[in-house]
């Protein structure tokens, strides 16, 4: 949303639903159909998005200015969390989310903090 002016900037379908069963059935391929979050989103002060509250063990960033995904990585579980960021003793930022899974859901269970180095 553009908070100057209330319109929207831009919209994207956030996930695929790879991974996830219909009626026993794993889904073979990754429909691009997006999905609620499960999970709240980091925005960042040099204009990326990220967020990995989707059923496809992802996490991904947006440009927020066009809402091109610039970057995106496979969590070694679900990541229905909202991702956090902070500067490291070596100067250089990070942003970390915890991939634990949701059991309602169905995305893959674990205890995994992961962080990731922005350059």
């Amino acid at each position: 949303m553009n908070l100057a002016d209330g319109t929207t900037a831009w919209r994207h379908r956030n996930g695929t639903v790879a991974g996830q069963k219909i009626g026993g059935v794993a889904v073979p391929i990754p429909f691009a159909m997006g999905m609620l979050a499960h999970g709240g989103t980091l925005a960042t002060a040099g204009g990326v998005a990220f967020t990995a509250a989707t059923l496809d063990d992802r996490i991904r960033g947006y440009d927020m200015q066009t809402g091109a995904v610039l970057w995106s990585m496979t969590l070694p579980a679900g990541g229905q969390a909202t991702p956090m960021t902070y500067r490291g003793k070596d100067g250089r930022q990070y942003v970390v989310i915890a991939a634990g899974g949701h059991g309602s859901l169905g995305t893959t269970p674990g205890d995994s903090v992961i962080a990731f180095r922005l350059p």
